[in-house]
């Protein structure tokens, strides 16, 4: 099986697996009900199951924690050094998904080694005590009182997006001596140096296969996983995750795809799926004929969009408006010669859906270069006006 063909696979597999993965349905491709205004959701029944199989995720994920009291728990969790549950469950995702769980085995990949140091922080204050005898002579004397803490701090970590290393110093503060002295030695943070290699998860992969074969190291994989990642926690400070999460904000809050629970419209959950096969199908062909800089999984929201705008995700519709003697068909509203000439393959057939889109994106790759560049796709950018 040649590179296109594996990334193809992929494609149609993994790429819908980021919008899953956002309304919680992981073990599927985003297939929850379709509510009349076109939301997704869950059933009951199918939230328990995934937060049961989210639960099992993080008790496999929180290993590290053995060992380890909660002061140093806190400082591995402030500082992101631990192992998120939302990377197993991704790995998993693309290597079976989810079927069935193998987090032990992943986190083996991942298992973080810290390195301590171990102080006492110092608080001394001062007094005076007058001592008088029964004839009134008296003495003032300056008593001093020393309180020590031990304190246990994080130097070094390496975990499973790259290492940690945290450099302490002694503060001292106050004035030591009556009659109101306080004087304090506390050890702070004086810098910290984060750096980050996903070679960990690159190296799983060499050595676990997934059911489609090796999931190679490159962009269009990193950016599936971290989006994955990301929609399950993005709170996680890893670049490529962030990189991936600074997309998802920029598509809710300029008007692209909407988060669960709101009340903006979806194509269903067949349409979704059939954008996704596209987007793979598409990315296929531009890696087996070296095309750079076309279509990848972030255009999902934008073409969702743009469905909406074009047929309202029917792929039977009909422009009654001629455009040039022709009317636009489909479930993209595509022109009959404009289909043709964008077309690809074998996907010949103008009403059936899937080839319907698949051409859509060729047109959009070659005329706009990017859905975000259509207006009214991204708000502010003016009124729709097809594409």
């Amino acid at each position: 099986m040649g590179p296109g063909m594996l990334l193809a696979m992929f494609g149609i597999l993994v790429a819908g697996s980021i919008f899953a993965f956002f309304i919680g349905d992981f073990t599927a491709s985003g297939n929850g009900t379709v509510s009349a205004n076109g939301q997704v959701t869950l059933s009951q029944t199918q939230q328990i199951q995934e937060h049961v199989l989210q639960k099992r995720e993080q008790i496999v994920a929180n290993q590290w924690q053995t060992g380890l009291d909660a002061s140093q728990i806190e400082q591995v969790q402030t500082q992101q050094v631990n192992v998120p549950s939302a990377l197993l469950m991704s790995i998993g995702k693309v290597v079976n998904n989810l079927q069935p769980l193998q987090a032990s085995l992943y986190y083996g990949y991942f298992m973080p080694q810290y390195t301590w140091i171990h102080e006492v922080d110092i608080k001394e204050t001062f007094h005076d005590v007058t001592t008088c005898t029964p004839k009134g002579t008296c003495k003032t004397t300056c008593v001093e009182n020393q309180q020590e803490t031990p304190v246990t701090f994080l130097s070094y970590a390496n975990t499973w997006d790259g290492t940690l290393t945290d450099t302490y110093v002694d503060v001292t503060t106050g004035h030591a001596g009556c009659p109101d002295g306080v004087w304090t030695s506390t050890w702070e943070l004086l810098s910290s140096h984060r750096t980050y290699s996903w070679a960990k998860v690159w190296n799983l992969f060499a050595h676990i296969k997934t059911q489609q074969g090796t999931f190679i190291e490159d962009t269009a994989n990193r950016d599936v996983l971290a989006g994955m990642i990301g929609a399950v926690d993005p709170s996680l400070g890893d670049p490529y995750v962030q990189h991936m999460v600074s997309g998802f904000n920029m598509v809710f809050q300029t008007g692209g795809l909407p988060p669960a629970g709101s009340n903006e419209p979806l194509p269903s959950a067949k349409v979704m799926s059939i954008l996704q096969q596209a987007i793979g199908i598409v990315m296929a062909y531009n890696t087996a004929h070296d095309i750079s800089g076309g279509v990848n999984e972030s255009w999902l929201p934008y073409l969702a969009i743009i469905v909406m705008h074009e047929s309202g995700g029917n792929p039977d519709a009909v422009d009654p408006i001629l455009v040039d003697g022709e009317h636009a068909s489909g479930l993209m509203q595509m022109l009959p010669s404009t289909f043709v000439s964008d077309h690809l393959g074998a996907y010949t057939d103008i009403w059936n859906p899937l080839d319907n889109a698949i051409s859509a994106i060729g047109h959009i790759e070659s005329a706009w270069g990017n859905p975000t560049n259509i207006p009214g796709v991204v708000a502010g950018t003016g009124v729709y006006h097809g594409y």
